[in-house]
C-alpha cells in the first residue's frame, strides 16, 4: 500500500532545516515495536506533526520509521550537522531497554526539532492539543558532524 498527499506550498517542515543549538525531541514512546505487536496497530502521528508544523515551531520534523538510529542521523546528515543524545531521556517504552530504543525501528513517532527558546512553547502543544501523546526532549542538534548511534533497523538484512 502506498499513501500520498500534498502540503501547501511553502508549509512543509523538512527534514534538512535544523540548526544547530535547535533541542531534539520525539513523540509518543520507542522501542519494542516487533514484540508488542505496535507495528501493526500503530496511529500515525498526523496530527500533531500538522499542530507543531502550523504552530511554526518546528524547525526540522520526519517520522521514525527505521528507529532514531538511524532516522536521527538522516535528519542531521540532510541539515548538514550533527547531535547529541541524552540516553537517560529517551522515551523507553515499558519493559524494553535504551538500546531498542534506539535500535528497533517500527515505532512510527515523529522526531522534531526546535529552538531553545521555544520549548515551552512546544510543551504546551503537546498539552494542549495532543495531551495523550509525550513530547519528549531527547537531545540537541550541533555544528559538529561527527555523531553516532548504533543502527536503527535495516530492512532486508
Amino acid at each position: 500500500m502506498a499513501l500520498t498527499g500534498e502540503v501547501e506550498e511553502g508549509k512543509a517542515v523538512l527534514r534538512s532545516t535544523a540548526r544547530a543549538g535547535d533541542l531534539i525531541a520525539v513523540t509518543g514512546t520507542l522501542g519494542g515495536s516487533f514484540p508488542t505487536g505496535h507495528h501493526l496497530s500503530f496511529m500515525p502521528r498526523v496530527r500533531e506533526g500538522g499542530i507543531l508544523a502550523a504552530s511554526g515551531v518546528a524547525t526540522s520534523m520526519m517520522d521514525l520509521s527505521d528507529g532514531l538510529g538511524t532516522d536521527l542521523p538522516r535528519l542531521a546528515a540532510a541539515s548538514g550537522l550533527g547531535f547529541r543524545i541524552h540516553e537517560e531521556l529517551l522515551p523507553v517504552r515499558p519493559g524494553f531497554t535504551a538500546a531498542q530504543a534506539v535500535g528497533d525501528g517500527e515505532d512510527y513517532e515523529l522526531l522534531v526539532t526546535f529552538r531553545p527558546g521555544d520549548r515551552e512553547r512546544a510543551a504546551q502543544l503537546a498539552a494542549e492539543h495532543f495531551p495523550e501523546t509525550p513530547l519528549t526532549v531527547i537531545g540537541e542538534m550541533t555544528a559538529e558532524t561527527a555523531s553516532a548511534l548504533p543502527p536503527g533497523y535495516r530492512h532486508f538484512s
